[in-house]
């Protein structure tokens, strides 16, 4: 099936309609994750704040030693932060793509995929973090004026960083789906992808601007009195759970339109 077929059959409201019926099958287990969630940070952050408290307040530790103990917890504050966010990015597809699934065996799946996932989540973030190495060299350029060379790095990691969205968008839903490996996911996607960049790309801008809007409109929200904060908090869980159902959508209509069967992997 070409591209052109399936661009036609993916039409924008498409998205949108299945995305919101996901949604409406798993709200109550999506919010009870994102509960979770959140009282897994508080809790950390509630830990690292009293451990924090507990050094500045004993006398002993002299000012040097202070400042490379709270270089060693920023670390672990990383690492944790990190660590919950690779557990709640599991939980959430998972729930998403099985919605007939059980919360208690949501939770219980996370053991089963958390060495892969975590492996993903490390090499997309490294790749994410070599691809915008050349946008803020290119920021640095221009700083020196060197606006050539500066524009040049800038196209470039902006380049690489749509290439590496796009063709990747996949991979956590092909691991969590197939239950494949980290390489085995990002080979998979790459190949499910292959041909439909502007398509993809398409649908991703869409859903930057939504986030961009939702995101301005919580911070707007804030202003107001009493319930500013409630109803931003309410505007930030809202958009978490829809970013992770529009992808869900994206993903489902390309294993539909492309007649792949979701249990298996080797048919991709």
């Amino acid at each position: 099936m070409g591209a052109t077929n399936l661009i036609n059959r993916l039409y924008l409201g498409q998205l949108f309609v299945t995305a919101f019926q996901i949604i409406k099958k798993t709200w109550k287990n999506l919010l009870k994750i994102i509960l979770l969630i959140l009282a897994i940070i508080l809790l950390v952050s509630s830990l690292i704040y009293f451990i924090w408290q507990f050094l500045l307040s004993w006398q002993a530790i002299s000012i040097p030693l202070l400042f490379y103990l709270r270089i060693f917890l920023n670390i672990l504050i990383y690492i944790a932060y990190f660590l919950i966010a690779t557990i709640a990015q599991i939980l959430l597809i998972q729930q998403l793509l099985s919605p007939q699934t059980k919360f208690k065996e949501i939770v219980s799946f996370t053991k089963k995929y958390f060495p892969h996932f975590l492996c993903l989540t490390i090499i997309l973030n490294l790749l994410i973090l070599t691809f915008t190495l050349p946008i803020y060299i290119g920021f640095f350029l221009i700083i020196l004026k060197s606006y050539i060379l500066g524009g040049a790095a800038i196209i470039l990691g902006t380049t690489l960083l749509l290439f590496f969205a796009i063709y990747l968008v996949f991979s956590p839903f092909l691991l969590l789906e197939k239950n494949l490996s980290c390489w085995q996911a990002i080979k998979k996607s790459l190949k499910l992808t292959e041909g439909y960049f502007v398509d993809i790309l398409s649908k991703i801008v869409i859903l930057a601007l939504i986030i961009i809007f939702l995101n301005l409109l919580s911070v707007y929200l804030l202003a107001i009195p009493y319930i500013g904060l409630v109803l931003s908090a309410f505007i930030i869980i809202l958009m978490i759970i829809f970013s992770f159902a529009y992808l869900t959508a994206m993903y489902q209509n390309f294993i539909a339109n492309k007649n792949v069967p979701a249990n298996n992997p080797q048919t991709i």
